[in-house]
């Protein structure tokens, strides 16, 4: 096992900053296309033009290892996108018989690392996905996606 994949529970911050940064061509993972179970808010030390501190991210898949670190320079965190409507927006939300747009929640938790470091992850039955196609901006949208059991 490698440094990159131990436990996140066990990982340190030096541990973290040996996770491999997502770039293009990356072998391990396709943010595009695959899912992953939670993700690790690391703060970069950066400043953003808007005065806070940039962010990077650990993604992290269901066995609990670090998959690759992303972004970096985001700022802030959407959950379940811009205005939480999740993907697609309101066009893609859930209405009542009114026609009132309702979003379904999904149970979003943050819990602290020993390390230090922030864990982001929806409740059970959920697997976390990105802004398609992926791009690294200073908005960093998050997504939860009900698992479809094989």
């Amino acid at each position: 096992m490698t440094e990159a994949q131990k436990n996140v529970t066990s990982m340190t911050r030096d541990d973290f900053a040996k996770v491999p940064r997502y770039i293009d061509n990356f072998d391990l993972f396709d943010p595009n296309k695959e899912s992953f179970e939670s993700l690790v808010i690391i703060p970069t030390g950066n400043m953003h033009d808007s005065g806070y501190q940039c962010m990077e991210f650990a993604l992290i898949n269901g066995d609990g290892e670090a998959i690759c670190r992303i972004n970096g320079i985001a700022d802030v965190i959407h959950i379940d996108g811009i205005g939480g409507y999740g993907v697609g927006s309101i066009s893609r939300a859930m209405r009542l018989n009114d026609v009132t747009p309702v979003t379904i929640p999904h149970g979003w938790c943050i819990d602290c690392l020993p390390c230090g470091y922030l864990r982001l992850f929806a409740s059970s039955g959920f697997k976390l996905i990105l802004e398609r196609p992926y791009m690294s901006l200073s908005s960093f949208e998050i997504y939860a996606e009900e698992r479809k059991e094989k």
